[in-house]
């Protein structure tokens, strides 16, 4: 069944929200955050958001926390309908994982 891209988007919002992280994969050049058989791949590292500050993938403090996550939950989503739009994910830590285009993310739904 073919779904448009709103119906997706109604869907990851369904799915996210709420949700504890689960696992923090780092596969070569991408990282993959899981959520209860549910997997965001990120092709090109998201940005986290904490406070102010933007990190990104070569900052030092970034995998420790993207990985300081992990059993905590996503408050807030925003998965755009177009690719050009970011997807975010708020937790209840108040850091943000942000990707930079909604086209560079790959999603998989249980």
């Amino acid at each position: 069944m073919e779904h448009t891209r709103e119906q997706w988007a109604d869907r990851c919002q369904e799915v996210f929200q709420r949700e504890l992280l689960n696992s923090v994969v780092f596969v070569m050049d991408y990282v993959q955050v899981t959520f209860n058989g549910a997997t965001i791949s990120f092709f090109d590292p998201p940005s986290l958001v904490v406070g102010e500050t933007v990190l990104g993938w070569n900052d030092l403090s970034y995998r420790d926390i993207l990985c300081s996550l992990i059993m905590h939950h996503v408050i807030e989503t925003n998965i755009c309908n177009s690719g050009d739009s970011p997807i975010e994910l708020v937790f209840d830590t108040g850091v943000t994982i942000r990707s930079s285009k909604s086209d560079e993310v790959e999603l998989f739904l249980p």
